[in-house]
């Protein structure tokens, strides 16, 4: 960032801020997404694809503060959704989950309340209805350089201050604690670049501790995937890169290599759908992002939805207003309208 403290409104209920304080770069984002294509396209680097899955309003708010070489954040799900991040990176990063419904999955495993997981990869989220954590991350070479420096003959754990905070991090609990007084303190005050480098040598020093001692605080980390979930990634991957929602149960299974009952298997177990659910909701979510695009949504909500494979028109109305909450009419009526007043705004 290059610029003094500019205030950018990307959406409505969308703020990001950005400052530079030297010599850290700073920025704070607060971030509030009503559908899966604005969810999308708020951090277009990170390559999440989501959908929605369960009835309800979509809401996902979204808290963050990057400065330096950190990134603090705290996020919320209050949305039936499935939720893929696809990019393949060096960063590794810590979520804390605070709050879960009795669906939620991540990379096919039940999620509750004080599970601590350890995200070094692509992966995979579902949440019936409410998903809440906090989590921070680094890249891979700063924390390996941390954690040379603690291996070494005086096991450096930096100033005395960091070692006596994050000494009493013992459980979730605490680390939850600490983290969003962390965030708190970022996003209401204009620190100075000691208070920013110091901040940031606490998290440093808290991530190389939870990876090279996890299992005080039971750090969930990735094992090798199961069969089922590498069947649900696969077919999940095909769809994403091909943009084949129209696909029969058996082109799936191989797609997937596997037979028709381990397929229903791997998407109850994964996602809580069926197979034939799954790809219901992919159209539907797609006839949704065409209806809220003001260009595409020119066509009209009968031309979508024949496009996206629904050839009953007044069972398809019925489910998406099910789903969704509104009719497709009213999803269209609002894109053109947020049209008419792009275009008097000039």
């Amino acid at each position: 960032f290059h610029a003094s403290p500019t205030i950018a409104t990307l959406r409505p209920r969308i703020e990001v801020i950005m400052e530079e304080p030297q010599p850290l770069p700073f920025r704070r984002a607060a971030i509030d997404a009503e559908s899966v294509d604005e969810f999308a396209a708020l951090q277009p680097e990170r390559r999440r694809s989501s959908i929605q899955i369960h009835r309800g309003h979509f809401h996902v708010r979204l808290r963050e503060v990057s400065w330096g070489r950190a990134a603090l954040q705290e996020e919320r799900w209050e949305s039936g959704i499935r939720v893929r991040c696809n990019r393949a990176t060096d960063f590794v990063a810590f979520a804390l989950i605070t709050q879960a419904d009795g669906s939620a999955r991540w990379n096919g495993a039940p999620l509750v309340p004080g599970t601590l997981v350890r995200i070094t990869e692509p992966w995979e989220a579902t949440s019936g209805s409410l998903l809440e954590f906090v989590g921070f991350g680094f890249g891979r070479t700063v924390l390996d350089a941390a954690e040379a420096a603690m291996r070494g003959p005086d096991q450096d754990l930096g100033p005395a201050r960091v070692q006596d905070r994050l000494t009493q991090l013992r459980d979730p609990g605490s680390i939850t604690a600490f983290l969003r007084q962390s965030l708190r303190l970022l996003e209401q005050s204009r620190l100075e670049p000691v208070a920013l480098t110091l901040m940031e040598n606490e998290l440093i020093h808290l991530a190389v501790r939870l990876d090279r001692e996890g299992d005080e605080v039971a750090v969930r980390r990735l094992s090798h995937p199961s069969r089922r979930r590498t069947v649900v990634r696969r077919i999940e991957e095909y769809v994403e890169a091909s943009g084949d929602i129209a696909l029969s149960i058996p082109t799936l299974c191989e797609i997937a290599g596997t037979s028709e009952r381990t397929l229903e298997y791997a998407f109850r177990e994964q996602i809580g759908i069926t197979p034939a659910r799954y790809l219901k909701l992919r159209r539907m979510n797609l006839v949704r992002i065409r209806l809220r695009d003001p260009e595409s949504s020119r066509a009209g909500v009968t031309r979508i939805a024949l496009d996206c494979g629904f050839s009953d028109l007044g069972r398809f109305a019925g489910e998406y207003r099910a789903l969704f909450g509104e009719a497709p009419s009213e999803t269209l009526a609002q894109a053109r309208s947020r049209k008419r007043a792009s275009i008097a705004a000039g």
